[in-house]
């Protein structure tokens, strides 16, 4: 079994690949945070942005954790170019 893990025709049937597209609701930049855990803090929502190194971006927007983002981020894209 081993030696046909090796060969490439064998693996191809059961190769694939995961599409990994970052979703973003049309609510606060806090609860699109905490959609990967429904009953956090907003403590542990900021240590999460702080872990992904998005926390000082984030403080960078007039209402900060509070800024709607929009659907898919509409509201908040252009404000990225106008800071970076």
């Amino acid at each position: 079994m081993i030696n046909q893990v090796k060969n490439f025709k064998f693996i191809f049937p059961f190769y694939f690949g995961i599409i990994q597209e970052p979703t973003l609701f049309s609510t606060t930049i806090m609860e699109n945070i905490r959609f990967g855990k429904s009953n956090a803090t907003d403590a542990e929502v900021i240590e999460a942005a702080k872990s992904a190194m998005a926390h000082d971006f984030i403080q960078l927007f007039p209402d900060g954790y509070q800024t709607i983002v929009g659907e898919r981020g509409v509201t908040v894209s252009g404000l990225f170019s106008v800071f970076f």
